[in-house]
């Protein structure tokens, strides 16, 4: 269950972050959380238990991906597969896809792309306003600044504020 939970959170984030899907299988609302199907008979037998790094079957990932997985990794790796199994129960993908069922009623019920990246660009952009102050719409600006050549050399700000 641990890496069922750990692909939809790869998934939503390297489409917030990065703007593309990490993987193209579908991700599924079942009961119990979001799960890949297609990886989902690889990893059932452990449940909720580690998969052990000597059986985990090898895939070919590029570099730049490897860093993204491990950062995700390294973000949620401390949360039981309990506690991300609640998490994921309590974000709009899930619970949108479930719409209509009951808790406990089966579903194949795709997340969507779309929901994903919607949800987690929400996600990441609160995040960045409580780091650091800045709001999305300020990004935003930056952005359309920067793809406008509104810009501001690095030694015009040094010397505003030496």
């Amino acid at each position: 269950m641990h890496v069922q939970k750990l692909l939809y959170y790869v998934q939503g984030l390297s489409l917030a972050y990065r703007d593309a899907p990490m993987f193209e299988d579908e991700i599924q609302a079942w009961r119990h959380g979001p799960v890949v199907a297609s990886v989902y008979p690889v990893f059932s037998c452990y449940g909720g238990n580690p998969v052990p790094g000597s059986e985990a079957t090898p895939v070919s990932i590029r570099q730049e991906d490897r860093g993204f997985i491990r950062t995700v990794w390294d973000s949620y790796r401390g949360h039981s597969v309990f506690a991300l199994s609640q998490m994921t129960h309590e974000e709009a993908p899930w619970k949108d896809a479930r719409e209509g069922y009951d808790r406990n009623e089966p579903s194949t019920e795709e997340i969507t792309q779309d929901s994903l990246k919607e949800f987690f660009s929400e996600m990441c952009a609160r995040k960045m306003q409580q780091d650091s102050g800045i709001t999305s719409e300020q990004v935003e600006e930056a952005e359309d600044d920067a793809k406008n050549g509104r810009v501001t050399a690095w030694e015009t700000l040094r010397s505003q504020f030496a």
